[in-house]
């Protein structure tokens, strides 16, 4: 499965669920690494990490507050661009 680091929507969270069950159905599957874009570090998902992006948790907690309009789109704009750094 490829995802790409720029996608719009929700399709990295949708990534991340799909990840997290193929750990719960798969015990014997420990990790799933994903290659390293644009001279980044490799980064692999773990049964306790199932994120296709090494820096998923902070991006799903951005969007979160987003949702419950805690932060203005330019604040989580700025947060994600930080963020991916």
């Amino acid at each position: 499965m490829y995802a790409p680091r720029d996608v719009p929507g929700n399709y990295i969270q949708q990534a991340d669920q799909i990840l997290a069950g193929m750990f719960t159905r798969n015990p014997d599957v420990t990790g799933i690494t994903f290659p390293a874009p644009y001279g980044r570090a490799a980064h692999t998902a773990t049964p306790d990490d199932p994120h296709v992006l090494p820096h998923d948790r902070a991006l799903t907690a951005i969007m979160d507050a987003r949702q419950r309009s805690e932060i203005t789109p330019d604040e989580m704009i700025a947060q994600i661009r930080q963020a991916g750094a």
